[in-house]
């Protein structure tokens, strides 16, 4: 799973809307089994600078794919800044 667009941030110190490149997030995998098969959790994050300010933007965006090759959620915890638009994600089969 990748992210299929770059991610924005609003910085919450002042307001400035960051555009972060999405190949900029670290990505790890995760995997458990379940019934129709593993659940993989991809975990995109990653700690910013705000442009404007210098203030720090933490994000973290989890893509869930179950069953194998369908994406079943998603979430995000963030800390000095917003996520203003939902990602959007491109499942590799």
């Amino acid at each position: 799973m990748e992210l299929s667009q770059d991610v924005i941030l609003e910085c919450n110190n002042c307001g400035h809307q960051n555009i972060i490149d999405k190949k900029s997030f670290e990505v790890e995998e995760y995997s458990s089994e379940r019934k129709m098969g593993p659940e993989i959790e991809w975990d995109f994050h990653g700690d910013f600078n705000c442009e404007q300010c210098g203030h720090l933007m933490e994000c973290r965006i989890m893509g869930y794919e179950y069953p194998e090759g369908a994406l079943n959620s998603w979430d995000k915890e963030v800390s000095g800044c917003v996520v203003l638009y939902k990602p959007s994600f491109v499942i590799d089969n």
